[in-house]
């Protein structure tokens, strides 16, 4: 099976690959102003396209939370006992463990935290919260992120020159908003070329950000870097 590459990368590849798409809008303007040339219902081509694009960078963005948070339970479990994961890990164990207590015998179920036996039970607590992840807005990211690897607050790193972390959460749930307001076929302004590019940049940005954050964290846990620090490059790089 050939290597995943980490997520940042996929991720950016995902979103390169929208922005082409999006570009198709500008080529169907300029063929539009040759003579003879009338596209039919061009602007609500335009729109549709907009609008698949708005769904595919939602769902990105999602992919690529579970995807970071993947590779960094990978990681951790590399370190050969659970006392250095963090508490709220040691204690979604336990409380997985205690929901089984009407199906399994709790003496014989306790064994499965010896032997290695935590880190399936790690991953177990990732696939039943990972199932539950949808609308990746700032509180339900860091809701993910805080109970499968233990980081809290990961939004609160969300912020750069003129951007507050306040906006930055604002804009993301707005983002969240449109992507919804899409899917329930609920009317709302006009998506145009310049609002895609804007949220394609932000987006990589939170995606560069959150990626250099957990790196750190997982660092203090295992005390080696899971993967190389990433910079923020915008489309026109």
């Amino acid at each position: 099976m050939a290597k995943r590459e980490h997520p940042q990368v996929e991720f950016w590849k995902a979103i390169l690959e929208m922005f082409y798409l999006v570009e198709i809008s500008k080529d169907l303007t300029e063929y539009n102003k040759l003579d003879g040339i009338k596209i039919k219902n061009l602007n609500k081509k335009r729109q549709v396209l907009y609008m698949s694009t708005i769904v595919n960078l939602c769902a990105s963005w999602e992919l690529f939370i579970d995807a970071l948070i993947t590779d960094s339970i990978e990681w951790m479990l590399k370190i050969k006992t659970a006392e250095k994961l963090p508490n709220i890990l040691k204690n979604r164990i336990a409380l997985n463990l205690l929901e089984k207590r009407e199906k399994s015998i709790p003496e014989l179920e306790i064994w499965k935290l010896s032997d290695g036996g935590w880190k399936n039970l790690l991953r177990d607590n990732h696939t039943i919260l990972k199932n539950k992840f949808n609308t990746p807005k700032a509180e339900n990211v860091d809701e993910f992120v805080f109970k499968t690897i233990g980081l809290r607050n990961l939004s609160s790193n969300w912020k750069w020159k003129n951007q507050s972390n306040v906006k930055t959460k604002n804009k993301l749930n707005n983002f969240i908003k449109i992507r919804g307001d899409i899917a329930h076929r609920i009317s709302a302004d006009p998506i145009n070329f310049n609002t895609i590019g804007e949220y394609i940049d932000f987006l990589f940005r939170l995606s560069t950000l959150s990626s250099n954050v957990i790196r750190e964290y997982i660092y203090t846990i295992v005390g080696s870097y899971p993967w190389k620090e990433h910079e923020f490059k915008g489309l026109s790089n």
